[in-house]
């Protein structure tokens, strides 16, 4: 009976919830077609109206989610856990490639982090970035057709479309010749906006059930799950648009072509042609992230890579969301080729300002000041940063967690400190007192909530550790992106970023620290090799450049004296 608890709970849950959704039909109107941007009352009718489809998708994921769940728990009970790692690594591949495009995107994030799985599922799992199961010549064709017309008059060797070169969770790429011209023909998976959706709509329904769970600790977690999807669906449906992906890709090439920084590093390739299921686009010719070894043969290019999301992040305030292994090409000019432009998010200036200041915060160990930027940034709710009490409670709380996070990278790591520090606090009768604390704390101001704009930021960041980490086992996300930090701080003179170097600089005492100088300077040349200008440009910042350095060796050499 235990065994089968993994099948019959979630089947039952489902058997429950189509039920109750069959009760509410209510005035809906009978839709025929899903929206082409994220509304959730819009899809929960349009499958309200589709019981029977729901009840089978509800079946199909427990049965098979179920069954791996029972052999995994067999494996443990008989003491094969780690002898049948291997196999049920490829037994987990295949069932999230039979579940689709939603759960492969979830798998991606942890498949693009070497220090996130057990060895045996990450390997297996690594081919989800770019390989998924391809669908089939005929499908393709058919999609072409529709969207394109003749595609036999459009490209010059239909012998390209028997294979795709890449085979991903929303779609696939074909390299192909358009008048002699080498093209990467994207198109879209067969039904995937009615698989994303439907995946959506169950998980929703769920949360909104669990939300009024008798134990306020699960009712508080569905009720985070249920606000999660709607802030995390948008950009996934906008994914799904292959226009609205072109439009992203070429709004991306403007801003990457005007800003100096970049423009000399990075390669958007050009839009050629777009529908909402096909997209044509330039060829970039290189070797990807995820070949053999790519990453460790061009360690340089991956710093590169990672401080031009940061000017992607905190100068131009549109970024890239979707930076796993397989969407970056190694190119033999030296440059980045970044792809697939369908999950981008955009920050505003205040809070790219607010983000410089909270890292500078933390560098410096202000940790009362960090509190107020993740107020600022909307991560907190505004008057606890004003509450002494509230203050007391979390401030030390957020230093310690913020000594783990931002002092070692690898997950298990941070995951082992972390269990320690549990550990210490529930050994000194501490944990209990300060878990009520901060429900009280939750009860007056509200909870911890992830706001929309940075759902992506952290996802992307997150992503990008794992291809540092690639790399590097020692990878560090804050040294490797400090240099884009130092240039911002010694070349902008508004008044929230004279603060946040003030703040780097003095460490919260009332000298200077000279090693801060020292950093400093370190790091503007690091970004200043790293990401070479354009000659003109060159010519434009050649005397700002030296200014700020000379200035800070002057200040360096007064300190000593």
């Amino acid at each position: 009976m235990l065994l089968a608890s993994p099948v019959v709970l979630p089947t039952a849950c489902g058997v429950l919830v189509v039920a109750l959704l069959a009760l509410r039909r209510g005035r809906q109107p009978w839709l025929e077609e899903l929206p082409l941007r994220y509304d959730g009352a819009w899809i929960a009718a349009y499958w309200q109206r589709r019981p029977l489809q729901l009840l089978q998708r509800f079946v199909e994921v427990s049965l098979k989610t179920g069954a791996f769940s029972v052999a995994v728990e067999l494996d443990k009970f008989f003491g094969r856990e780690e002898a049948m790692a291997p196999q049920r690594a490829r037994e987990a591949k295949e069932l999230i490639t039979d579940l689709g495009p939603a759960f492969v995107k979830i798998v991606q994030v942890f498949a693009s982090r070497p220090d996130a799985l057990p060895e045996a599922y990450q390997k297996e799992f690594e081919g989800l970035l770019e390989r998924v199961r391809p669908f089939n010549k005929d499908e393709a064709m058919e999609t072409l057709t529709r969207n394109l017309g003749d595609v036999e008059r459009l490209f010059d060797d239909m012998a390209a479309f028997n294979e795709p070169v890449a085979a991903a969770s929303v779609g696939q790429v074909y390299r192909a010749r358009m008048s002699g011209r080498q093209v990467a023909v994207k198109v879209q998976r067969p039904d995937v906006r009615e698989q994303v959706t439907l995946d959506l709509f169950v998980v929703r329904q769920i949360a909104s059930i669990g939300s009024f769970s008798p134990i306020e600790r699960y009712a508080r977690q569905f009720r985070s799950l249920f606000q999660l999807v709607d802030r995390a669906a948008p950009p996934f449906i906008e994914e799904l648009d292959y226009e609205f992906e072109a439009s992203n890709q070429t709004e991306f090439a403007e801003l990457i072509a005007k800003c100096d920084l970049v423009s000399d590093t990075v390669q958007v390739p050009e839009v050629i042609k777009a529908s909402r299921e096909v997209l044509i686009q330039e060829w970039l010719p290189g070797k990807k992230l995820t070949e053999p070894g790519a990453a460790k043969d061009q360690a340089q290019q991956v710093k590169v890579l990672l401080n031009s999301y940061m000017v992607q992040l905190l100068e131009t305030g549109f970024l890239h969301g979707d930076p796993h292994p397989g969407n970056f090409v190694l190119m033999p000019s030296g440059k980045i080729g970044i792809l697939d432009y369908g999950l981008m998010t955009r920050i505003s200036e205040d809070k790219r300002v607010a983000l410089i200041q909270y890292l500078m915060h933390v560098q410096a160990n202000m940790y009362d000041e960090c509190l107020q930027d993740l107020v600022t940034l909307e991560f907190l709710p505004e008057g606890i940063a004003n509450d002494k009490e509230a203050r007391e409670v979390i401030v030390p709380r957020l230093a310690e967690t913020l000594n783990i996070l931002f002092d070692q990278s690898d997950l298990r790591v941070q995951r082992e400190k972390f269990i320690k520090q549990r550990e210490e606090l529930e050994a000194s009768g501490k944990l209990e007192v300060l878990q009520s604390e901060l429900q009280n704390i939750a009860r007056k101001y509200g909870s911890f909530q992830l706001p929309g704009y940075a759902t992506l930021i952290i996802r992307a960041l997150a992503t990008l550790e794992g291809v540092g980490l690639r790399a590097s086992s020692s990878f560090s996300l804050k040294s490797e992106t400090f240099p884009y930090i130092a240039r911002r701080l010694l070349t902008d003179d508004s008044l929230r970023i004279r603060e946040a170097l003030k703040a780097y600089l003095y460490k919260g005492r009332s000298r200077i620290a000279p090693d801060r100088l020292d950093s400093l300077s370190q790091g503007f040349r690091t970004f200043t090799n790293l990401m070479p200008l354009g000659q003109h440009a060159s010519e434009r910042k050649e005397c700002s450049s030296f200014t700020c350095l000379k200035d800070l060796h002057v200040l360096r050499y007064s300190y000593q004296l």
